[in-house]
């Protein structure tokens, strides 16, 4: 089925097919036609062998485009609305036809209908399994021609047949006499609009109506209506009891059925007895309960006819404004780009810096202002260019001198650069040489020391020592330096010259010994106009295990030899060194015992805060958990494993801070 608004569509998107193929042949001629007589309307060559579309070529097309589209658009919405108004004059006309012709539908009618629905119901067994098999939009026929023959003779269905054909020459141009209605009139004034009628009902086995049984129909009768002496498609009758499946895609035969309201099909279609519009009204018993619909097909055939005409009169309306449209596109275009051709060529001189020869326009309008602006444009340029070409000499002497001067300094950079990092490399290797050796760490009796430091510049600012002096007492220091760097490095080797002068001068209480380095690098600090300060904490070892700590830096992790771990906060035990001259008032100490198989481990923030590629901390949790999985092992192989867990954990991130780890274990 295909309805006037979908050929019309169609054959409009033809018309645009043939459109579009008209004016690509007119593009490719004018272009043919411009590279052989290089007219200012065809396209022409860019110095970069790029084809470029002219002005004159747009102003054509956006012309035409304007008129398809507004005449295409007008002439659209005018096919459209008229469409719009005949189908709704139709289906207003088809459904006051079928509620009017509903009530000669009487109570005798409605009495032959039920009869007749459970006499075809009881005979027709095999209904369900041709309902079950039928499509949507065909017909099923369940008896042979004996039976049709008798079901035929049947009074009921004959009453009904003559309501059905009263209903359908009311709509003919001619008055019928009262009595037998023939199924084909006397003559072809008596052809009524209203070509079918009949009376469907729903059968048990189909759900939702999908499928429905004829009872009675106007035209049941198979006719020779042309006397050819053979029956053609269309001289077939509909005999009763033939299942119909409707579409589903506009169910108007089975809304009745649902609301008890008249349906009229949304759109009209087309099959080889012509083109119809469908109404369903619904016929309803003494409780008001449908029973059947009565269906009445108008036809239209006439006015589908004269919609197909008016359809193709705008095509043809179209086509020849195109072709007009593209005629005055080309004179204007023609009319325009002369002017814009001579500029273009101007211009092209322009760009080649030719500014000998002026632009010939005569036009009294804005073409001809323009190129009066742009002969005095050229003459500006032109002495411009001259006095721009002597400032460049100019200059150009002035900038090899400079170049000159900046290669001069380049290279007194580049010494100065070496130097410096001579000298950086030479603290570094200053710097490390003061750091306690593992050979040095293996003397010292009695405990496992084992160290390891990695800076994040080429001078770090992280700080360790372990000093033994003369009492049998070991100091053990580990601080951090605010930042890292050169200045970093320099602090880290003032405290560490501090420290160990401060213990080679007898100082015993711990306290005293922290302020005193303290008032050292304070001093010092000053001295240099330094503003670094460093966190730093140092341990007294006695040989029986007992230590004391003094000052402020990261948490203390104690591994016991049965496994359980400590962590010592050192937050009260002082503050960070070179923040004041005197800082005794701040000083705590912490008195620890390291039993033998007992472990300690000194960092800086540089582990805890170390990154992986996702931007994930190390942590303290991490570092505590690696520390009691292998409390048991030397402390050289325990900081083999810290430093290798680091670098997995790393990956290929940057080393942000100075990394310090320092691993006491009592044996």
């Amino acid at each position: 089925m295909r309805s006037p608004s979908q050929e019309t569509l169609q054959s409009l998107s033809l018309g645009t097919s043939a459109f579009k193929s008209g004016f690509s042949y007119f593009w490719w001629a004018l272009r043919a036609h411009s590279l052989r007589q290089r007219s200012p309307i065809g396209l022409k060559l860019c110095h970069n062998r790029q084809m470029r579309v002219p002005f004159s070529l747009k102003l054509a097309f956006s012309v035409s485009l304007l008129a398809f589209v507004v005449v295409g658009s007008s002439l659209l919405y005018f096919y459209q609305t008229t469409e719009d108004i005949l189908l709704e004059q139709m289906t207003s006309r088809l459904r006051d036809v079928g509620q009017t012709g509903s009530f000669l539908i009487d109570s005798n009618s409605r009495a032959d209908i039920q009869k007749l629905q459970r006499m075809l119901l009881e005979q027709s067994t095999s209904r369900g399994e041709v309902a079950a098999e039928i499509e949507e939009g065909d017909y099923e026929t369940l008896f042979d021609e004996e039976t049709l023959g008798e079901l035929h003779q049947n009074s009921d269905f004959q009453n009904l047949v003559q309501s059905l054909r009263r209903i359908r020459s009311g709509s003919s141009n001619s008055l019928q006499p009262f009595g037998y209605i023939p199924q084909l009139p006397d003559n072809e004034a008596g052809l009524p609009d209203i070509n079918f009628a009949y009376i469907m009902a729903p059968i048990p086995e189909s759900a939702n109506y999908a499928v429905q049984m004829f009872i009675a129909d106007s035209d049941y009768e198979t006719i020779d209506q042309n006397e050819n002496g053979a029956i053609e498609p269309e001289e077939e009758g509909n005999p009763i009891g033939t299942l119909y499946a409707p579409r589903t895609g506009d169910p108007f035969f089975m809304r009745p059925y649902e609301d008890g309201k008249t349906h009229v099909a949304t759109d009209w279609y087309t099959d080889q007895w012509g083109t119809f519009l469908t109404v369903a009204v619904p016929i309803v018993n003494e409780l008001d309960e449908v029973i059947a619909i009565l269906g009445l097909d108008l036809l239209v055939t006439n006015q589908a006819n004269r919609l197909r005409e008016l359809r193709n009169e705008s095509i043809g309306v179209l086509i020849a404004s195109m072709l007009l449209s593209i005629l005055f596109s080309v004179f204007l275009a023609r009319l325009f780009s002369r002017p814009v051709a001579k500029l273009t060529e101007g211009a092209r001189r322009l760009r080649e810096r030719d500014f000998s020869e002026h632009i010939q326009i005569h036009n009294r309008d804005e073409f001809g202002e323009l190129a009066i602006t742009f002969n005095d444009m050229m003459d500006t340029l032109g002495a411009y260019a001259e006095d721009l070409e002597q400032k460049i000499s100019e200059r150009t002497r002035e900038l090899e001198g400079a170049n000159r001067t900046i290669r001069r300094i380049n290279k007194d950079l580049t010494i100065e650069n070496v130097r410096l990092g001579a000298e950086v490399e030479v603290a570094r290797k200053l710097q490390m040489m003061v750091l306690p050796s593992q050979q040095e760490l293996d003397q010292i009796p009695g405990l496992q020391i084992a160290a390891y430091m990695d800076p994040a510049d080429e001078v770090g600012g992280d700080y360790y020592d372990v000093l033994l002096t003369d009492r049998d007492l070991i100091k053990i220091g580990i601080g951090d330096v605010c930042g890292h760097g050169l200045e970093s490095g320099v602090v880290m080797l003032m405290v560490q010259t501090a420290v160990r002068t401060v213990l080679l001068s007898g100082h015993a209480d711990p306290e005293s010994y922290y302020d005193l380095v303290n008032r050292v690098i304070f001093k010092n600090l000053h001295r240099i106009s330094s503003d670094k300060s460093m966190t730093l904490s140092l341990i007294d070892y006695h040989d029986d295990g007992r230590m004391t700590v003094t000052g402020q830096h990261e948490e203390l992790i104690i591994v016991r030899k049965d496994g359980t771990l400590e962590r010592l906060d050192t937050v009260d035990l002082g503050i960070p060194i070179g923040l004041d001259d005197g800082i005794e008032a701040f000083l705590g100490r912490m008195e620890l015992t390291l039993d033998s198989g007992d472990l300690l481990l000194l960092h800086t923030d540089g582990v805890t805060e170390a990154e992986n590629p996702q931007g994930d901390y190390f942590g303290l949790d991490r570092l505590c958990e690696l520390i009691a999985c292998h409390h048991q092992k030397p402390a050289a192989r325990i900081i083999s494993i810290l430093t290798e867990a680091l670098e997995a954990f790393m990956a290929e991130r940057e080393v942000l801070d100075d990394i310090t780890l320092v691993v006491l274990k009592r044996p």
